[in-house]
C-alpha cells in the first residue's frame, strides 16, 4: 500500500479500514498509515471524477468512532462515511454537522471537504448555507482547508447557489495565490467550473501567457519547481476553453512547442492546449502535421492526441470539417506514411503504452472523413448539422 499509486492505495486503504472498523481491530499504527495513505491519495486523485459509492459498511460500524475523543479515529470515521450502506441522509447530516461545528479541527475539516468533493449524493443534500460556509473557507487560516474548499466548489459546479459569486471568489483566490499548489488548484477549479465565462477565460489565458514568459530555470530550486508545476496546471486548465485564443497566445503556445528550452511535459501540454484553444483552421492542423512528418521525441504522442482533439471539435460543426478537410486528409496520409518513425519517437519518450493513441488518431480521422463524405453526398449546400450527434 505504501508503494502503490493513488488509485490502488485508496482502494487498499478503504478495504483495510472497512474490515478493521467492522471488527474494531485497527491499532494506532495502522490507523496512522491509513490516514497518511488516504491523504496522499486525495492529492493524487484530486482532479478525477467523484468516486462511486462502494456501500460496504453498516452505520453502527462508524457511528461510535465519529464521537471518539481521539481525533485520528474521528478523521478515519469521517472518511468512511461515503461507504455506509443505504444511509445517505445520515451521512449528509453528519457531514453537515462537522462542517459547521465551531470545534471541528483542521484534519477533520479537510476530511469533511474531501468526502463532500467525492460524493454526488451529499451534493444533492447540501443546503445553501452549507455552500455559503464552504465559500468562506477559501479564506481559512490553513492552506489544506483552503485547497479542499476550492476543490469542493469546483466539483459542486454551476448548479450551486450563486455560481457568479463563487466564480468571483475563485478568481480572487487565484489572484491571491500566484504561485504554488493553491494557484494550480485555483486555475483547475476555474477551468472546470466556468471556462466560457469571459473573466475566467481571460484569467486562464493570462495565466498561460505569463507562465510561458518565465524562462526555464537551469537550477532545481524550490521556486523553479513550483513555477514548472504552475505552468502545467495553467496549460491544462486552459484546455477547457474552445477556440478563444488570441493571436498573441497562439504564437506563445506554438513557440513553446518548438522550443528546446522547455521540458518535454511543457511542450506536450502546449501542443494539446493549442489544439483546444486555437480557432479550427487548416493552419492549426498543418502545425500539428509538422510533428507527424518530422517526429520530435520530446513531444511523445502529443501530436496524435492533438489531432484527436481537432477531430472531436470538428464533429460539432460541418463547417469546421469543410474548412479543414484537405488538412485532415493530409494528417491521415502522414500518419500512414510516417507511422514507423513517429511510433519510434513516441516509444523513445513515453514507452509502448503511448502507441495506441497513434492508431486511435488514424481511426478517428478516417471515420470523420468517411462521415463527411457521406454527408456531403446527400446534403444540400446550406446544411449545418453536426456530423456526429
Amino acid at each position: 500500500m505504501r508503494e502503490s499509486s493513488g488509485v490502488v492505495a485508496s482502494v487498499c486503504a478503504e478495504a483495510i479500514l472497512s474490515a478493521g472498523v467492522q471488527s474494531d481491530s485497527l491499532d494506532e499504527d495502522t490507523e496512522r498509515l491509513l490516514l497518511e495513505t488516504l491523504r496522499t491519495a486525495d492529492g493524487e486523485l484530486a482532479y478525477e471524477q467523484q468516486s462511486s459509492r462502494n456501500d460496504v459498511l453498516e452505520r453502527t460500524a462508524v457511528d461510535e468512532r465519529l464521537s471518539s475523543p481521539v481525533g485520528q479515529k474521528r478523521v478515519l470515521a469521517i472518511r468512511m462515511l461515503p461507504l455506509l450502506r443505504n444511509e445517505d441522509v445520515f451521512v449528509a447530516e453528519r457531514i453537515r454537522a462537522f462542517l459547521r461545528a465551531p470545534h471541528t479541527g483542521h484534519d477533520e475539516m479537510v476530511a469533511v471537504l474531501s468526502v463532500i468533493q467525492k460524493s454526488r449524493t451529499i451534493h444533492r443534500l447540501l443546503k445553501i448555507a452549507d455552500v455559503d460556509y464552504i465559500r468562506t473557507l477559501l479564506l481559512a487560516a490553513t492552506r489544506d482547508v483552503r485547497i479542499a474548499a476550492c476543490r469542493v466548489l469546483a466539483t459542486i459546479g454551476t448548479g450551486s447557489p450563486s455560481p457568479g459569486a463563487v466564480i468571483d471568489e475563485l478568481l480572487e483566490y487565484v489572484a491571491s495565490h500566484p504561485i504554488g499548489e493553491e494557484f494550480a488548484v485555483g486555475v483547475w477549479a476555474l477551468g472546470r467550473l466556468a471556462p466560457r465565462e469571459t473573466q475566467v477565460a481571460r484569467c486562464l489565458t493570462d495565466a498561460v501567457a505569463k507562465s510561458l514568459e518565465t524562462e526555464r530555470s537551469a537550477t532545481k530550486d524550490r521556486i523553479a519547481e513550483l513555477r514548472a508545476k504552475d505552468r502545467i496546471a495553467a496549460l491544462r486548465a486552459c484546455q477547457a476553453l474552445d477556440g478563444v485564443a488570441s493571436r498573441e497566445l497562439v504564437e506563445k503556445l506554438r513557440s513553446s512547442v518548438r522550443s528546446y528550452k522547455w521540458d518535454a511535459e511543457t511542450r506536450q501540454e502546449a501542443l494539446l492546449t493549442s489544439a483546444h484553444v486555437e480557432p479550427m483552421t487548416p493552419g492549426l492542423l498543418r502545425f500539428i502535421n509538422v510533428f507527424i512528418e518530422q517526429p520530435v521525441p520530446a513531444l511523445g504522442n502529443a501530436p496524435a492526441r492533438a489531432l484527436m482533439i481537432g477531430v472531436e471539435r470538428c464533429k460539432r460543426r460541418v463547417e469546421d470539417v469543410r474548412r479543414v478537410f484537405g488538412a485532415l486528409q493530409r494528417s491521415e496520409a502522414l500518419l500512414v506514411e510516417h507511422y514507423t518513425a513517429f511510433r519510434s519517437a513516441v516509444v523513445a519518450e513515453m514507452g509502448e503504452s503511448a502507441v495506441p493513441a497513434i492508431r486511435e488518431a488514424l481511426e478517428e480521422i478516417r471515420a470523420l472523413l468517411v462521415a463527411y463524405r457521406e454527408f456531403a453526398e446527400r446534403s444540400s449546400l446550406n446544411a449545418s448539422s453536426p456530423l456526429v450527434s
